[in-house]
């Protein structure tokens, strides 16, 4: 009987300490922006000045960027208005709905327009250069901004493709 409760033991103890492991290599990368990135800094020329700056803009727009934040609103009522003909509730309906749909979207917008003024023409000029995509993508941070292959803006690497299955 106490062979059976110590080997039970060793299983539960095994078993916890692999759940463990485990759980450690799912983490996910360190999530930064790309301004942060030390390869991109060092491409472009950013200075610890313009990071500084850029994080503060940045720290104030963090919340608005992330999309949880925002409820959506239905578009029943809406739709419900059109339906009864009630023209001036339908416009007011669809401006809530549109609105709140916008939110994260208005956010990145004013995000962007805030941090690129921050570069020198020259440093925009070899961020688009080094970077194409960065100005075009989502700013919100990211396990993309890492140092794994695919990150910075670039192209991912491409996948194999399906071979005949066997």
């Amino acid at each position: 009987m106490r062979s059976r409760v110590r080997l039970a033991v060793v299983i539960a103890l095994a078993l916890g300490l692999a759940a463990g492991a485990s759980a450690q290599k799912r983490q996910l990368p360190k999530r930064i922006v790309w301004w942060d990135d030390p390869m991109i800094v060092e491409q472009i020329g950013l200075t610890d000045d313009q990071r500084a700056r850029m994080n503060e803009v940045f720290s104030r727009y963090q919340d608005a960027l992330d999309p949880r934040r925002y409820t959506a609103v239905s578009q029943k009522p809406y739709l419900d208005a059109l339906e009864r003909g009630d023209w001036e509730q339908a416009r007011a309906d669809a401006d809530r709905w549109i609105e709140s749909l916008q939110g994260p979207k208005r956010a990145m917008a004013e995000l962007k327009l805030q941090v690129l003024p921050i570069l020198s023409a020259e440093q925009r000029g070899k961020l688009i250069q080094h970077y194409p995509r960065v100005i075009r993508r989502s700013w919100s941070p990211s396990p993309r901004w890492t140092d794994e292959p695919g990150g910075r803006g670039e192209a991912p690497p491409p996948r194999a493709k399906p071979g005949p299955n066997p």
